[in-house]
């Protein structure tokens, strides 16, 4: 795994040198079809509850999103089988339930939400002397708070880096990597899908996805039908191979349709979320983030993570917001999670605050106040672009007016001899 992982890695430092937009073979784009927009939507929220997280599996039910199993990350695998839940309202996380003992250790492998319960099956652990690919299913229930153990997933070999969605009262489960070549190369991929039952608790093979067998493919659905593409397969002879392609899923006639390739590099590690009939992919390995309108069949650029580009992120779609964050790069683990706002940003009733009483009030209209500050303190309000906007020095009786700026979010910096913090501000 270490050395995969480093060689990734190389590849990732590679892509960052290039700066010119290459499409694949085959793949033409005029004027029309490719959109370049310029917006900052990306907005930190809070940490991790359960510190760096690489490979979790996650799923979301209701209003909430659950981060689960994974790595902790650096040059020494420090598995778990814990499991937490995030709050987007509050903005914060919270332990539930581990997974039993009976349950293997894993990373990267597949999750996927079915009628208010959660499914985590598939992935890899490295042990002291080998590697393991677990084929157990585990299913959460809520409210219960508790794991219950369901089939195994059928294919021999297991599913590593697997693809996963889910379509009314079935899951979608497929690509991925079974079993090992040797110690050095990356594993076989395979193309195969399969469909699972939580009523009948049964695992049935579909047709095979009709794109190259891959692995670290992004997959998701959205109005009854299932999305698929990017990810990568290597090699002996020509090494790594990454694909563009994208692919739309009919559960109804087990059919696969290509739609227009995506416009930027192929890699892995990268996300894929569906919602009002516009589809977001990107990220990963390489710093980009695009947009697909189904309607207009036309791909539209969209800002960047401004942390810059990891491997073996954890991410999901709650409550009309895009999360990503965790990972790692250089063996570096990453905790921290960033939300993109699919909607306006200045709807102040659908904005994540995390509340303090450091700051007040928040949101706020006209004058902002920062509370316990015991000698004079230089304020800074920063906006989504990272430009400073407003720079005030106050007391603890003296308030900074705000009333001149846009509606939005900002980061508020407070720094004096004793103390440094830094709060969320939403502008009304």
């Amino acid at each position: 795994m270490k050395q995969i992982t480093f060689y990734l890695r190389n590849l990732t430092i590679k892509w960052q040198v290039l700066s010119l937009f290459v499409l694949p073979l085959g793949c033409t784009l005029s004027a029309q079809q490719f959109v370049n927009k310029s917006e900052i939507d990306w907005v930190k929220v809070a940490d991790f509850g359960g510190g760096a997280i690489c490979g979790g599996s996650t799923f979301t039910i209701n209003d909430y999103a659950y981060v689960c199993v994974g790595n902790g990350g650096g040059y020494t695998p420090s598995y778990k089988r814990t499991c937490y839940r995030y709050d987007p309202k509050m903005d914060v996380w919270k332990r539930l339930a581990d997974l039993p003992t009976t349950a293997n250790f894993r990373q990267e492998g597949v999750g996927f939400s079915i009628i208010g319960k959660g499914y985590i099956t598939g992935g890899m652990y490295e042990g002291l002397a080998s590697f393991s690919y677990p084929i157990d299913t585990w299913e959460y229930d809520p409210i219960k708070n508790l794991w219950y153990q369901r089939s195994n997933f059928p294919r021999i070999g297991g599913i590593w880096k697997g693809t996963a969605f889910s379509i009314d009262s079935l899951g979608y489960v497929g690509l991925g990597i079974a079993g090992f070549v040797d110690s050095y190369h990356e594993p076989g991929e395979k193309n195969d899908f399969y469909q699972f039952n939580p009523k009948t608790n049964k695992w049935t093979q579909l047709n095979d996805f009709p794109g190259a067998p891959r692995s670290g493919a992004v997959g998701f659905s959205m109005n009854g039908k299932g999305y698929v593409g990017l990810g990568y397969r290597y090699d002996l002879g020509s090494g790594f191979n990454f694909y563009t392609d994208f692919w739309e899923y009919d559960p109804i006639t087990d059919e696969w349709t290509r739609l227009p390739d995506f416009p930027g590099e192929g890699r892995t590690n990268a996300i894929g979320f569906g919602l009002d009939g516009e589809c977001y992919l990107g990220l990963g390995q390489i710093n980009d983030f695009y947009k697909y309108n189904l309607e207009t069949k036309t791909w539209e650029s969209l800002n960047y993570l401004p942390c810059g580009v990891r491997e073996f992120t954890n991410s999901f779609l709650v409550n009309n917001g895009i999360y990503y964050g965790g990972g790692s790069y250089s063996y570096s683990p990453y905790s921290d999670f960033w939300l993109y706002q699919l909607k306006d940003p200045t709807n102040i009733p659908n904005l994540i605050v995390r509340q303090s009483h450091r700051i007040f009030p928040n949101p706020v209209d006209d004058y902002l106040h920062i509370n316990e500050l015991d000698e004079l303190a230089e304020v800074k309000i920063i906006d989504l672009h990272g430009r400073v906007v407003l720079q005030s020095t106050i007391s603890n009786s003296l308030g900074v007016f705000v009333g001149c700026l846009a509606k939005g979010i900002y980061l508020v910096k407070v720094k004096n001899s004793k103390e440094e913090f830094d709060e969320k501000l939403v502008k009304k």
